[in-house]
Formats: structure tokens, C-alpha cells, sequence
């Protein structure tokens, strides 16, 4: 079972950075799951203020 991920992405993820949604879509595929089951919202507690306007 394999994803089709790069090195680099998979050092992304790993290194909790920002990956993109097809990224996602690859390995939810991949592994027959939904996003809320590899991935949950922690919001930035740093930034309220610009979150607070939408």
C-alpha cells in the first residue's frame, strides 16, 4: 500500500508542517479513511485576534 508521496512530503508531515489538500486526499484514500480520522483542528491560540473578525 503505498500513497505516491514524495520524500520531502512525508518529511513534511512528519515534521507537522503544512502540506497540501491533495496531499490529504492521497492518504485518506490510501488508507480507506476520512480527514477527522489522521488529522484534528488545534487552533492558534497565538492569533485569536484576526480569527475573531470572521
Amino acid at each position: 500500500m503505498t500513497a505516491g508521496l514524495s520524500s520531502t512530503t512525508i518529511a513534511k508531515l512528519l515534521n507537522h508542517e503544512n502540506v497540501s489538500m491533495d496531499v490529504l486526499i492521497k492518504v485518506c484514500s490510501t488508507l480507506g479513511v476520512d480527514f477527522g480520522d489522521i488529522m484534528e483542528l488545534v487552533p492558534d491560540m497565538q492569533d485569536n485576534t484576526e480569527h475573531d473578525n470572521l
